[in-house]
């Protein structure tokens, strides 16, 4: 892969600002260029990883004494057709791939807006979920939707409650 660019926008953002489209290209770029050209990604999402509180309060909004905290990106991924699940921390400034941590077996990475949308509609196709449904005697005007709650707790964590 050739050189990664990344726009000078980074400098000019104050540290706790969202990444830009630019940083989000660049970040994707950085975190490729140590992986093969065939290996393809599912990013599940590339935001800001904020600075650490020590590092902002000694830069004092441009104030001093410190310097200004650089710029990096969480990127939590998988490897795609493969259960590996990763999260990345990318130095925007330093154009490097600072961390990047396989998570154990077990761990799902972030639900994204195509996982819930297929499960809502494996829930609204369910046979048992279509008889509760008929049981309601809705009217014809009535529609049922499926709100999948991505929050919650698996049955290893509750029994180790």
């Amino acid at each position: 892969m050739g050189s990664i660019s990344c726009s000078t926008d980074s400098r000019l953002n104050h540290p706790l600002s969202p990444l830009t489209p630019r940083e989000i290209t660049a970040s994707a770029g950085i975190l490729r260029s140590i992986y093969p050209a065939n290996i393809d990604f599912q990013f599940k999402a590339i935001t800001l990883h904020e600075p650490e509180k020590e590092q902002y309060r000694a830069w004092n909004n441009g104030e001093g004494p410190g310097p200004r905290p650089p710029r990096r990106a969480y990127i939590p991924y998988y490897i795609r057709g493969t259960e590996k699940f990763f999260e990345a921390i990318v130095n925007l400034d330093l154009k490097e791939v600072e961390s990047n941590i396989r998570l154990g077996n077990g761990v799902h990475g972030p639900a994204d807006s195509a996982e819930i949308s297929l499960v809502e509609k494996l829930c609204l196709e369910d046979v048992w979920v279509k008889a509760e449904i008929e049981k309601l005697k809705l009217a014809e005007n009535m529609m049922v939707v499926c709100d999948p709650w991505i929050y919650g707790l698996s049955p290893k964590c509750l029994q180790a409650q």
